[in-house]
């Protein structure tokens, strides 16, 4: 079992709050992924590990806090089997524009992918921080708090960390040449994008270039490609486009290429999803 002494709770999709301790981790059990419309808040409390992301690697220390948008492919990575110890808070991408409170979200969106995602404690701690997370932790754990109470105390959380953000150095460890390569991709999305572009576009062979995205980011190009794609399908059907439409426009070219991708990478079929046609637009990812 990955994880013991966990507290779950979620409020109307509000926010949802987890402490857990894995032992002795395994990386495998750490995949890299996504939130869907979720953006992850991680408090780091003890372990031995780094936080990769859109091929930025951060060092983490004890009660570091490293952020995620939904859009954002990240993982934890242990350098040794440590008993690792965390909070995880997630809240829905529109819970800014919900609660009033949108001019927070500059910590989420006011910045490129893989960038300035870890606030040291080294900022936090002359703050309310770490009382802020324990009232808010206190609220969720009692049965008899109001869900607004605890909705207060994350804006109050992301008031905090929005200061703090200010305030930070950018101090993530990456590859520049990798990083312009993570960039070019998202750039060109749904466009043709080819081992054989990249590579002629960096002026690189396309051995090296697998090989050194592989190593600095986990993943291989053509999944960071394939995962991108899906999350820009699910955007633009939220959009009102179809989703046959919404496949040739993310670069899929047509549904079917669409359709064994997904199914390459999900295990199911886009159908069971939606519940409905293939033109349905509802989220899938």
């Amino acid at each position: 079992m990955e994880q013991n002494n966990e507290i779950q709770v979620e409020f109307s999709r509000d926010l949802y709050f987890r402490r857990s301790i894995s032992p002795h981790p395994v990386n495998s059990e750490f995949m890299l992924h996504n939130h869907r419309d979720m953006i992850e808040i991680l408090i780091f409390i003890r372990g031995d590990a780094e936080f990769r992301v859109e091929g930025s690697t951060y060092k983490l220390k004890p009660f570091d806090t490293v952020i995620a948008s939904n859009f954002e492919m990240h993982k934890i990575v242990h350098l040794s089997d440590t008993e690792y110890e965390r909070i995880v808070i997630t809240i829905p991408a529109d819970f800014f524009e919900k609660n009033n409170c949108v001019e927070y979200a500059d910590l989420i969106y006011s910045r490129p992918l893989g960038v300035n995602n870890l606030i040291p404690y080294d900022i936090t701690k002359n703050t309310y921080f770490l009382s802020t997370v324990n009232r808010l932790e206190l609220y969720i754990s009692d049965e008899g708090c109001n869900s607004i109470i605890a909705v207060s105390a994350m804006i109050e959380l992301l008031y905090i960390l929005n200061k703090c953000s200010k305030k930070t150095i950018l101090n993530e460890n990456n590859n520049k040449f990798i990083k312009n390569i993570i960039l070019y991709i998202n750039d060109n999305l749904t466009s043709n994008l080819s081992l054989e572009k990249i590579a002629d576009q960096f002026y690189i062979n396309k051995s090296y270039l697998c090989r050194m995205f592989k190593k600095n980011t986990g993943y291989t190009i053509n999944k960071y490609i394939t995962h991108k794609r899906l999350m820009l399908v699910r955007e633009l059907c939220s959009t009102d486009m179809s989703l046959t439409e919404a496949c040739i426009e993310a670069g899929f070219g047509n549904y079917s290429n669409f359709y064994k991708m997904y199914v390459k990478e999900t295990g199911t079929s886009p159908r069971k999803e939606l519940k409905k046609s293939t033109d349905d637009c509802k989220p899938f990812l």
